[in-house]
């Protein structure tokens, strides 16, 4: 398979090789398990880096525990330096693997930015929506000869809000409604007026 081939699963027989890095969440559960006979198999298996993280910090100590194959084939410990309140290792991922409190992620050394969780990353996206809103709007506000009807401002008081707003994929928009009001108020005179009219 190719590096870029999304997957959810590690299949050696497909890859050709074991994974280099692997990172297990750690739960009452696998503990034993993770310890035990996961470290085994991955020492055969030739993964060059193991991690462990126990999120709710009650089954490991410490919470996030590294190894590397040593060049015996056995795993020795990784030890995290610890940086501005951070404790971090510089994977062979090439990226630094960071614990903040009881927070992990990914640092890039290479750009010098944190790599956004997959829900972060969601909730950047939404964040955006109405800032992108709120620009197309106010340049369709300013168009030449570009006027708009009637008194407060709605989806359907302006043609081509409503389509500027089904464009962006806002489902509700609600409290976008109000606050590009607020926005428009402040920014336009004759939003002003008529809001105080």
């Amino acid at each position: 398979m190719s590096p870029q081939t999304p997957r959810r699963t590690w299949l050696i027989w497909l890859e050709g090789k074991g994974p280099d890095f692997v990172l297990e969440i750690t739960s009452k559960s696998t503990k034993r398990e993770d310890e035990v006979r996961k470290k085994k198999l991955y020492e055969e298996l030739g993964v060059k880096e193991y991690w462990q993280f126990d999120p709710t910090g009650d089954y490991l100590d410490p919470i996030l525990k590294g190894r590397e194959l040593g060049p015996n084939g056995r795993y020795r410990d990784l030890l995290l330096e610890e940086r501005d309140g951070v404790l971090r290792h510089r994977s062979l991922l090439g990226l630094e693997l960071c614990l903040e409190r009881e927070r992990l992620y990914y640092f890039d050394p290479a750009n010098n930015v944190r790599l956004l969780t997959p829900a972060e990353q969601r909730d950047s996206r939404h964040k955006e929506k109405p800032l992108e809103l709120r620009e197309a709007i106010e340049g369709r506000l300013q168009a030449p000869g570009r006027k708009c009807p009637g008194g407060a401002v709605r989806r359907s008081d302006c043609g081509g809000l409503q389509q500027d707003t089904r464009d962006l994929g806002l489902q509700n928009l609600l409290h976008v409604e109000a606050d590009l009001h607020h926005y428009l108020v402040g920014v336009f005179p004759e939003f002003r007026r008529r809001a105080a009219a």
